[in-house]
């Protein structure tokens, strides 16, 4: 019997809290020769054999992972000690994995407190590079590791993540349009989902929004707009009148963005940096064409479901939407191409793959 300790914390609903129980919700309860014992809060995964975190303040989770935790992964005889997310043991007494959803902290592109450098530019880094394995979610991912880390190939997979399945193509009814009414939807619009800050971009989306000239059109923000960029973003808007046309709508349930991605007649996805980006998948799997930089990871996701645009150039951002605006064969095939493309990503192949690497890792 293979003993696995999961490491599975989160603290916040995010990007990273739902790929995390995305993973759990696939992952079998009973694994032939496998033993999975996860890492959480007291009040989270009750119903899974656990190792309770007792705080949810990072510095007292680290030094607690660092003495306790580590503690614990040798009594109990652990076989892996795997994490989705979290800092584990610096010295970790067991073989370790860690999933990596990103390496624009360690090139600069991300800009971060002070605590967040720490934990992630140093902390993170150290144990990546002393981990038996890595799993990179993008093939961009993987070559970051390599290159900024000098963590050799042989440690590094890739194991893509998946796409909820509760994002799929589906017809129009009275009650949608009724619904984005309420949102002060009464439109055609374009649609960006992201958190509002400046990785994202969108402040070049909404340069290129205002170039259109067109008012028969909305642009749609889904993501936190409780941010220093949002308000920079808004005051731009003023400056050059189309705030009126320009919706921040905040962060949005699963069933608002289905909705979103489906009557929505493109998504703009200027982002200088993803790992995987969760936003792609989800709109591909909804046949939704999509305009994005050709910067990072999204090329190597999204394939011939997009059409792209350098990250800055506006100009160029501007040509690629009209020309998708206008050309309904050009909008039919891009969203044939992103539900094939789609169905590329499963949780259960994310599982498998795991489970597979956690034989290798403990027969080698």
């Amino acid at each position: 019997m293979m003993n696995i300790c999961l490491d599975v914390r989160y603290t916040t609903r995010s990007g990273a809290s739902t790929v995390i129980e995305a993973f759990l919700e696939n992952l079998p309860e009973k694994i032939r020769g496998v033993s999975i014992d996860v890492v959480t809060h007291r009040d989270q995964h009750r119903n899974r054999p656990r190792v309770k975190v007792p705080f949810r303040n990072r510095l007292l989770e680290f030094q607690w992972s660092q003495t306790v935790l580590a503690q614990t992964l040798a009594e109990r005889r652990y076989d892996i000690y795997h994490s989705l997310k979290h800092v584990g043991p610096i010295r970790c007494p067991i073989r370790s994995i860690y999933r990596v959803p990103a390496v624009g902290q360690f090139v600069g592109q991300y800009p971060q407190k002070m605590m967040d450098q720490i934990y992630w530019g140093r902390a993170a880094k150290h144990v990546y590079r002393k981990a038996d394995a890595l799993i990179a979610v993008s093939e961009y991912v993987r070559r970051g590791l390599i290159e900024y880390l000098n963590v050799p190939a042989k440690r590094v997979h890739t194991i893509h993540n998946g796409v909820d399945p509760r994002f799929r193509a589906i017809p129009q009814d009275q009650d949608d349009v009724n619904r984005l009414r309420r949102c002060g939807i009464d439109r055609s619009f374009l649609l960006c989902v992201a958190n509002v800050l400046p990785v994202k971009n969108l402040i070049t989306a909404v340069k290129a929004f205002q170039r259109l000239a067109d008012d028969g059109l909305q642009l749609v923000i889904a993501g936190n707009d409780l941010t220093a960029e949002a308000d920079r973003i808004r005051k731009l808007t003023d400056t050059l009148g189309i705030s009126e046309r320009v919706l921040f709508l905040g962060r949005q349930n699963p069933e608002q963005l289905l909705m979103f991605y489906n009557r929505a007649q493109m998504l703009l996805h200027p982002s200088f940096h993803e790992g995987l980006s969760s936003t792609l998948l989800e709109a591909m799997a909804c046949g939704l064409p999509i305009v994005a930089a050709n910067t990072t990871s999204i090329p190597e996701t999204t394939k011939n479901a997009a059409v792209y645009h350098d990250a800055t150039d506006v100009d160029q951002l501007v040509f690629e939407i009209q020309r998708v605006l206008g050309d309904q064969d050009l909008q039919r095939r891009m969203s044939e191409n992103g539900i094939a493309r789609a169905a590329d990503f499963s949780w259960q192949k994310c599982v498998e793959q795991t489970l597979k690497l956690y034989g290798e890792l403990g027969t080698s």
